[in-house]
């Protein structure tokens, strides 16, 4: 039997838009402007606590993936090392002990490649101050390590260098001196990688464009440049967008056997340290804690779908993302924007057409999950990666808007009921007596 209430429910919920004055449509293109404005605004300046939201739905709407790492070693410089041993808790740390490691990967290991990941900036960017004195012993006994790995005829080892850039707001970057600038290396065998992470973690670095025109690979792309150049298109950004890649924690690569630490490398056995890295790609970088021996974070400690982890694992989780051919390109930026205003031309006919809050949220909800779903849908049928924390935002935000705009019409409604009520209870004045 046909329920006459909700065939009555309808033609109600029309009426109801029909009757919204011409304010509240203006409003409702007002927030789509809005939406866009605030979705550019929020992609550029994303708040920590919206940049760890990210994450966990990204972690859990995208499970993390298992990388190949057959081919693939990381060396952490331990606490060990850092706090108890040579290292003596210095910064910068000291490259003649990094130029041993690099020996040690190179020789007895047979690593194809050792990539650092570590800054080499100079203490003077404007070329007055190259090096400090103190510490140019070590960095001449460094540059001797990878000239003699890389002279080596029986090694192949090839070593990437890291660099960082000075990017303003325009996105063209100028290369930031090192202390091993000036050295010569022999070219085939040693290269240079930008180190610098992009604001979303999520996304892998590629070639960072230059003021000159040029353009300079990240860690990343050095490093796949020197593994298989033909995984190196895959990293071109999209319609200015980087792609993004799935990821492994700290406790998936250590359970890979992937992790070794610095004082492991330099304590184990030639042959173990061979069936370590042999015909690997090694990289290097920090891993000690920060407060002192095992207290504190891990330094270079970055955000990511897997959960906090050191940078350097960051890197190898990119390279493993381009090399297994787990890069996802974004939604191109009008996909994003006809999304916004999809959001608000939504929101804006089911408010109109709703009378009561408890319904408002109904649809909240029901707007909230459809955009968790699509960012699903997204990534499994078509291959694109869609971001639904900014929509969702955004969405929250119109609700709000909304939500106080009802509450003071409302209120301003009760105001103008009170003040005619008043009115009519009010006793009539007596007649003033004529004179």
């Amino acid at each position: 039997m046909e329920n006459p209430e909700s065939k009555r429910a309808f033609p109600a919920a029309i009426d109801r838009i029909k009757t919204r004055p011409r304010s509240y449509w203006v409003r409702v293109i007002a927030f789509a402007g809005l939406g866009i404005l605030a979705n550019l605004y929020l992609t550029k300046h994303t708040p920590a606590l919206l940049t760890t939201i990210q994450m966990v739905f990204s972690s859990k709407i995208e499970p993390v993936r298992t990388a190949q790492t057959a081919s693939a070693a990381v060396v952490l410089i331990s606490d060990e090392d850092y706090w108890k041993g040579p290292l003596s808790r210095r910064a910068p740390i000291k490259r003649d002990f990094l130029g041993k490691l690099v020996e040690r990967l190179c020789g007895p290991g047979q690593a194809d490649l050792v990539a650092l990941d570590f800054i080499f900036r100079s203490p003077a960017l404007d070329g007055t101050l190259q090096d400090n004195k103190d510490y140019l012993v070590e960095t001449d006994a460094l540059a001797d390590s990878i000239n003699k790995v890389t002279a080596d005829s029986t090694s192949h080892c090839k070593i990437i260098l890291p660099v960082t850039l000075s990017c303003p707001s325009d996105h063209r970057c100028t290369r930031q001196e090192t202390i091993l600038d000036g050295r010569q290396f022999p070219p085939g065998r040693v290269a240079w990688g930008n180190i610098n992470l992009l604001r979303d973690t999520r996304q892998v670095p590629g070639p960072a464009p230059m003021v000159d025109g040029t353009t300079i690979d990240s860690l990343t792309g050095a490093i796949v440049r020197a593994i298989d150049s033909d995984k190196l298109p895959a990293m071109s950004p999209h319609e200015g967008e980087f792609p993004y890649g799935t990821y492994m924690s700290m406790a998936d690569f250590k359970a890979a056997h992937v992790v070794l630490q610095s004082d492991e490398v330099r304590s184990i056995d030639d042959a173990e340290l061979f069936r370590r890295v042999h015909a690997k790609f090694v990289l290097v970088g920090a891993g000690w804690s920060s407060d002192s021996y095992h207290t504190g974070m891990p330094v270079d400690g970055h955000q990511s779908p897997a959960g906090p982890i050191p940078g350097v694992l960051l890197h190898l989780n990119y390279v493993a993302a381009v090399l297994d051919g787990r890069l996802i390109p974004k939604l191109s930026q009008y996909a994003d924007w006809g999304i916004d205003v999809l959001i608000v031309v939504l929101i804006a006919l089911n408010f109109a057409a709703l009378g009561h809050s408890m319904s408002r949220w109904a649809v909240l909800a029901v707007v909230t999950a459809f955009f968790v779903l699509l960012q699903y849908l997204t990534l499994r049928l078509f291959g694109r990666f869609f971001d639904c924390t900014i929509p969702i935002v955004v969405l929250f935000l119109h609700w709000f808007a909304d939500e106080q705009h009802h509450q003071f019409e409302h209120i301003r409604k009760l105001e103008q009921a009170n003040a005619e009520l008043e009115r009519k209870l009010r006793p009539p004045e007596p007649p003033q007596d004529r004179q």
